[in-house]
């Protein structure tokens, strides 16, 4: 008996789940047909929680937390060709999608909550894009729910789009905003550089609440979502709060601008303020809701739109208030705000679900803001013209003023140069004796003060060669004389002979630097003169080499002769034996023991003997050039072999070579040492 009642248990079990299969797929069917191009309405039916998990047991998804919302429908293909088929669940922040053909199901998922990468159908509309083959049915399980309330409809709807009829509602969307988001382009383009070239603020308010414009209705018909910032779903909702704030408030300040209400409406302009103000609600609200604190969205949907609907009623008020005071550019103001305040209002009442979506509640606010947009424009323009007519004006009155003015002084001066000529003939002789005897005093005052200055440079360079250089060898001097007579007979015979040969070489120095200093002081003198004569250049350079005979053998150098015949030339012999001796001692002073000096004459192409001494030592530094070509003593500096310099034999070079018709010049060799080249007159 117990066997039996298994039996029958097990032949029973099979029928009773079949028929639990078929009653949970009499679900609606909506058939597609053939002629089928516009939007059409699915019926659906409501399933609950239970229902929607039973049937869809074969796939591993389910429903999160926040998935309201449960629809099950079937559709079947009778057109007698596949169909693309997109399918509008309504605005829901999350959509999962089970279909199924046959045994094999098919997971899809959307909502205005997800990135658009998670979306099965990449689209800023929430929608599901299916496949249907010919004669084929699907069933169709939907679970649709969302965080925020903005994405739960209060009434939801369900219908197919063929692929016809969305890309023809696709084409509409991308024809009507394409001329509107070009509209409000040129226009802020037009306006900013009105901006530029005026730099009136009232351009910059107007162009700021252009883009505000435009970029709430890019944000409108999912254009930032779609194409800007696709993976932030969250901002996307949000963001309409901080454009539109943005957006009215610079709104208010172009109104204040333009209008004037600081000065000519008071009241008004500490309304407007007040408005500005308000608009920090929305924007803190938004700030809470997109941090995921709570959701403002709705609440931010009506309060943007009351505020909105404040700020351009108050626009409107300051413009009939600013056109009674005889502001005649407030007319443009107050016909562009009537006409888009309609508009914006019914747009309002749609988006806060005080009005039906229809052609009107839709579009007529952006027509609205195409024609504020003109006419604002116009306004401007007008009000540039008004102000360009104005400034036009007060420069012609100030032309005529300037001109009267010019007339009067023309008169005015005619009368006192009458009266000028009159005793500027009476006083031109006078003057002229005068100019004539002052003319003369100041020549003698200008030559006075010429020969003045003359003699106190001569004096200050003197003093300061005397002061500087002739003080250290006399004092080096003083020292070895006193080591001499205070301690001779506590030195050596060698100490006493290196004390000696310092001693001469310190007496030598001295002696040189007094010669050179009493050649220089004689040259200064007014009445001392050049006594030029036919000198031969070669005898004097040999007798002083020889003055420095025993130096070359102290610092063991070698000495170059390359001497033309005939080296004659014609200067003053006095001055040129001083000069080669400074460059002879000069170039010994910093060649390095073991060096080499040579010493050549020739003649060049200008018809001048050249006298050149180069040697393989340290070279001029940069400080001692510049002080040559400048015509000043150079710093002295200390020989290879400690020898001292005082700077004044390169500057009488310079000025004796000069003095007698001459040049030198001063130069570094490529390979080190120095150069310097002494061009005089030749004399054949």
């Amino acid at each position: 008996m117990q066997r039996q009642k298994w039996l029958l248990f097990g032949f029973l079990l099979p029928i009773i789940l079949t028929v639990a299969h078929v009653r949970a797929s009499e679900l609606p069917v909506t058939h597609l047909t053939a002629d089928q191009h516009e939007r059409q309405t699915v019926a659906y039916q409501r399933l609950s929680p239970e229902q929607f998990a039973s049937k869809q047991t074969l796939v591993t998804a389910k429903a999160s937390d926040n998935q309201r919302y449960y629809f099950g429908f079937t559709l079947k293909n009778d057109s007698g060709s596949p169909q693309w088929l997109a399918l509008d669940v309504g605005r829901w922040g999350q959509i999962t999608a089970l279909v199924q053909r046959g045994n094999r199901w098919q997971q899809l998922q959307s909502g205005g909550e997800l990135p658009m990468s998670q979306r099965s159908f990449a689209h800023y509309y929430p929608l599901i894009a299916l496949s249907l083959a010919a004669g084929e049915q699907a069933e169709v399980l939907v679970a649709a729910g969302g965080k925020f309330s903005y994405f739960v409809p209060q009434q939801p709807q369900i219908s197919l789009l063929t692929r016809a009829a969305f890309h023809a509602e696709q084409q509409q969307r991308w024809i009507s905003q394409g001329i509107f988001f070009g509209v409000i382009l040129v226009m802020a383009i037009y306006n900013f550089l009105i901006y530029t070239i005026v730099r009136d603020i009232s351009y910059l308010w107007f162009v700021l609440s252009l883009i505000g414009v435009g970029v709430y209705f890019a944000f409108f018909y999912g254009f930032t979502i779609e194409f800007i910032w696709q993976e932030s779903p969250l901002w996307d909702l949000h963001s309409f709060a901080f454009v539109l704030s943005f957006t009215g408030l610079a709104r208010l300040l172009f109104t204040q601008s333009y209008l004037h209400t600081a000065e000519e409406l008071p009241l008004i302009n500490r309304l407007l303020y007040l408005l500005a103000a308000l608009y920090l609600i929305p924007l803190t609200l938004a700030t809470v809701s997109l941090s995921g604190g709570s959701d403002w969205v709705a609440e931010l949907i009506q309060i943007i739109g009351l505020l909105g609907t404040a700020v351009l009623l108050m626009m409107l008020l300051a413009g009939i208030a600013g056109y009674r005071k005889g502001y005649k550019p407030a007319l443009f103001f107050i016909i562009a705000n009537a006409l888009f305040i309609v508009g914006a209002i019914l747009f309002i009442f749609r988006e806060t679900g005080w009005w039906s979506d229809n052609f009107f509640t839709r579009y007529v606010a952006q027509i609205g803001i195409i024609a504020q947009v003109i006419i604002f424009s116009l306004g401007l323009a007008y009000r540039l013209n008004r102000a360009q007519l104005e400034l036009a004006n007060e420069k012609l009155a100030k032309e005529r003023l300037a001109a009267e003015q010019a007339r009067e002084k023309s008169a005015l001066i005619a009368r006192q140069k009458q009266a000028l000529e009159r005793e500027v003939a009476e006083r031109t002789a006078d003057l002229r004796q005068k100019t004539a005897d002052l003319e003369e005093a100041l020549q003698r005052i200008s030559d006075s003060e010429h020969h003045l200055r003359e003699l106190n440079r001569v004096k200050d360079k003197l003093f300061s060669i005397i002061s500087h250089d002739l003080r250290s060898p006399v004092v080096t001097l003083d020292s070895f004389l006193n080591l001499i007579s205070r301690h001779a007979e506590r030195l050596s015979p060698e100490e006493m002979r290196k004390l000696s040969v310092k001693t001469r070489q310190a007496l030598s120095n001295l002696s040189f630097l007094l010669e050179n200093l009493l050649h220089w002081s004689k040259t200064q003198m007014a009445h001392y003169a050049v006594q030029r004569e036919r000198l031969d250049i070669g005898d004097l350079i040999e007798k002083n080499l020889l003055l420095f005979d025993y130096r070359f053998e102290e610092k063991n150098i070698d000495l170059y002769r390359r001497m033309v015949q005939p080296s004659e030339a014609a200067a003053d012999r006095a001055m040129t034996d001083i000069v080669l001796r400074n460059l002879i001692s000069n170039a010994l002073k910093f060649t390095p023991e073991g060096g080499a000096i040579t010493v050549e004459t020739f003649l060049n192409t200008e018809n001048q003997l050249v006298i050149r001494i180069s040697d393989t030592g340290k070279g001029f530094s940069d400080a001692q050039l510049r002080s040559v070509l400048q015509g000043n003593k150079p710093e002295p500096e200390r020989g290879t072999a400690g020898e001292k310099g005082t700077g004044l034999g390169l500057m009488l070079a310079r000025e004796f070579v000069a003095a007698n018709g001459g040049s030198i010049s001063f130069s570094n060799l490529p390979k080190g040492g120095a150069m310097v080249e002494v061009r005089l007159p030749y004399e054949p």
